[in-house]
């Protein structure tokens, strides 16, 4: 009997083991059915987010849980659930809309399909999985990485075929994607697959508030608005009017096409053009006029994007079918189109993992010193094996020796373990990192990272009280995740997020990061002077926060201004290296004492700065510290020791005053290079962060510069502009000559006289470079000296 019950027990083992048994549904047919739409017209980009929207039709009784999809933002492994409620009546259908931040392919690899919806009645964490039928499966067509995607808000999206032979920074075509009302999601992670949105002669106020939100998130988070002329948009754009570079009295003109021609390039094929004219705001700028000093393409930064407006529409048939089209857009208004940062195919959520997530992962940890240990060893080996030999022998007790000992050794192991653990048993930890920039109206855009220290297994449950966290899991282990069910969610409840984390071992860390968009902060008031080489003047601080140190950056330099209290205001002075102010670029972070957590995660969050592009192009910057809440993270149900850094960024406009001769080196001119020609590749991130080439396959070159607009006028005189070229005998440079509209070749040592010729009036010059070979793949910028001279006050 006994040998029959254990080949019995072998043989339902050895079956179990080659078939497993998998969960048990709460039903066993598909009581529930789903549909999905995908995108738009069942199209995503790569890692790049987008809206979804999923019917579910309920075929038996009254059913109330949460719909899970999971997906992967990137190449990272970062895996998680994006969590909705859903009450479903007995045999009806409900429609479900809300974004994913993101949907890679690459967890299929080597596996079997996933399964990315799924229903459990009751809810995610404890409820009951029910078996769902349909299109459980996101299989949506999808667009190249490389693709820079445009979508059009317009009756006529073919007028726009002009645009796919325009080429971006890196060398890539744009995709145009005609855009519909219903299908603009409303939250901004829906339209982050969007390069630009291009508006012509169509209406943004049949949008909801909710969508119209969303754009307007979309352009705070780095989006580029364009806008075609329209003398009656003020009455269509609703909620997005407050953000249009011409702010009042609208209307047509009918004004000469000369601005579009180039001498010996393009010629446009009728003499006059409907134009549109108004009242620039004040922060708006001019990117090109006419002779006669009409705006003809001008732009507003909104957070870190921009509004674009036009004073013509690029939908009228006669432009869009001209041949000068593309080349016309590439020089007046793509280059305020271009996202001047990373490489634009890649996951925020790959970014955000091994930028800001590895410092918001940093907890303290209590170690003995290693002389400690050594000496714990001496004393347990030298002193406490002959003193027990002795004592025991004096007494005649050396038989409880057996036990005594390993007492001994188990106390003081668990007096180690006491001394290292002693902060992670009491609580669980919170960790809170955000990176904020502030824009014209005090709200801030930037990103945020919360992580999680268990201090024993089970679920746990955050709050964050704002809506403006596009929060998702980060994977602290890039190489493996559980293929058929992520262990976090995310579940959105109007201007709440919950997250859950199922399932938590003891001790472990789980982390989530994201985008941040239009949160509230308030801003600092800037009065600031530049005078030879020294920068004085007052900073006032006008938010809630109080801040434990201010510091202004430009290029290099770093200035403290120490704390600052809501309210306060700070006399500045200090000396600049260079002639001018410019943008950060930041150093590799050095940890000068590696177990101090607090100062190695600041100086970590500090680097992130430049790594997720949150500097002003050609402008310094205030950058402040604080520990003061702006989540609003709360762990439920349990207390949390938490630790916050919270770094908020400021632009600086610092009024330079130029007074008899100055020279103005490369660093101060802003360069920047793009792709004329070529079906290769650029970086230029080493120029970006303040070095002095890119990396770059065959083809065609532009570097640009820009004299600051303090250095032009009529009483500024250029009198030198010296050039010198690295390694010329490998690339062919040539400069621009604005007036003569040609370009005129380098070679590595050049002294022009007349400078003039050579920037226009927009403080702009241009070098071409070509390159006929792959290698080598250094590029080197010019390096460039331009001496001028104030001739009155």
């Amino acid at each position: 009997m006994v040998q029959k019950a254990a080949k019995f027990l072998s043989l339902f083992l050895i079956i179990s083991f080659f078939f497993p048994v998998y969960n048990v549904f709460a039903d066993g047919g598909d009581r529930l059915t789903v549909t999905t739409e995908i995108g738009f017209e069942n199209k995503i980009k790569q890692n790049q987010g987008f809206p979804l929207t999923v019917t579910i039709a309920n075929h038996g009784e009254d059913i109330s849980g949460e719909l899970v999809v999971t997906t992967t933002t990137g190449w990272n492994s970062n895996v998680g659930n994006v969590v909705v409620p859903v009450d479903i009546p007995a045999n009806s259908e409900k429609n479900v809309s809300f974004s994913l931040p993101g949907l890679s392919d690459s967890y299929n690899y080597g596996s079997q399909p996933m399964e990315h919806i799924r229903f459990y009645e009751g809810g995610w964490q404890n409820g009951k999985q029910v078996k769902v039928g349909g299109q459980t499966q996101l299989n949506p067509k999808r667009y190249s990485e490389e693709d820079v995607l445009i979508g059009l808000f317009t009756d006529h999206p073919d007028a726009f075929h002009f645009l796919k032979t325009v080429k971006n920074v890196q060398g890539s075509t744009y995709t145009t994607v005609p855009v519909e009302t219903a299908e603009v999601p409303s939250d901004s992670v829906g339209l982050s697959m969007f390069t630009a949105l291009i508006v012509d002669q169509d209406t943004m106020s049949g949008l909801t508030d909710e969508q119209q939100q969303a754009v307007k998130s979309w352009i705070a988070g780095g989006g580029r608005l364009i806008v075609g002329g329209d003398p009656g948009v003020q009455q269509k754009f609703g909620q997005l009017t407050s953000l249009l570079p011409m702010e009042n009295d609208i209307k047509a003109d009918t004004l000469s096409t000369a601005f579009f021609n180039k001498k010996d390039v393009r010629e446009y094929p009728v003499d006059t053009i409907e134009f549109v004219t108004g009242t620039l705001a004040e922060n708006a700028r001019v990117l090109q006029k006419t002779s006669d000093d009409h705006p003809v393409v001008v732009e507003r930064s909104f957070g870190k994007g921009t509004v674009i407006q036009l004073a013509f529409s690029p939908g009228a048939q006669t432009f869009a079918d001209w041949d000068g089209a593309a080349s016309y857009w590439s020089e007046a208004v793509d280059p305020a189109v271009q996202n001047n940062y990373g490489y634009y195919y890649e996951s925020v959520y790959d970014q955000l993992s091994w930028s800001l997530s590895s410092a918001t992962n940093m907890f303290p940890s209590s170690f003995l010193p290693f002389s400690a240990l050594v000496i714990v060893f001496i004393v347990y080996l030298l002193f406490i094996f002959p003193a027990l030999y002795f004592v025991l022998r004096k007494i005649d007790k050396r038989e409880h020796s057996w036990w005594i000992l390993p007492a001994v050794s188990l106390l003081v192991c668990i007096g180690i373990f006491g001394f290292g653990g002693k902060d992670r048993i009491a609580q669980p930890q919170l960790n809170e990192v955000t990176l904020l920039q502030l824009d014209e109206e005090g709200t801030g855009q930037g990103y945020g990272s919360v992580a999680l220290l268990s201090n024993r297994s089970g679920n746990y449950h955050l709050n964050i009280a704002s809506d403006n966290f596009a929060a998702f899991p980060i994977s602290t282990n890039s190489y493996t995740y559980n293929e058929t069910e992520a262990d976090t969610g995310i579940r959105p409840q109007g201007e709440q997020l919950d997250v859950l984390f199922k399932n938590m071992e003891y001790w472990s860390i789980r982390n989530v990061s994201g985008p941040i968009s239009a949160m509230p902060i308030g801003n600092f008031t800037a009065d600031l002077q530049l005078k030879d080489k020294k920068v004085t003047g007052t900073i006032t601080n006008n938010t809630e926060l109080s801040f434990d140190d201010l510091v202004i950056m430009s290029g290099r330099q770093e200035f403290s201004l120490g704390s600052a209290e809501p309210g306060e205001t700070i006399d500045v002075s200090f000396a600049l290296s260079g002639s001018i102010v410019t943008a950060p670029s930041g150093t590799y972070p050095t940890y000068t004492q590696v177990n101090d957590i607090d100062k190695r995660r600041k100086e970590e969050v500090t680097w992130s700065l430049n790594e997720l592009d949150m500097f002003t192009r050609g402008k310094a910057a205030l950058v402040g510290y604080t520990d003061d809440q702006i989540l609003q993270v709360s762990l439920e149900n349990k207390d949390a020791l938490v630790s916050r850094t919270n770094v908020i960024v400021q632009s600086l406009d610092i009024q330079s005053i130029v007074d008899g001769p100055f020279t103005l080196e490369t660093v101060d001119l802003s360069p920047y290079a793009y792709m004329l020609d070529g079906q290769g590749y650029l970086d230029s991130e080493d120029l970006e962060r303040g070095g002095r080439k890119v990396y770059a396959s065959a083809g065609v070159f532009e570097f640009s510069f820009t004299v600051p607009e303090e250095f032009l006028g009529e009483d500024i005189e250029l009198t030198e502009l010296a050039i010198e070229i690295r390694n010329p005998e490998s690339f062919e440079y040539e400069i621009w000559n604005q007036e003569e509209e040609s370009y005129e070749l380098l070679d590595d040592s050049n002294t022009l006289d007349q400078p003039e010729k050579y920037v226009n009036e927009y403080g702009e010059l241009l070098i071409r470079v070509t390159k006929d070979d792959d290698m080598p793949e250094d590029l080197p910028a010019p390096e460039l000296s331009l001496k001028g001279e104030q001739t009155h006050d």
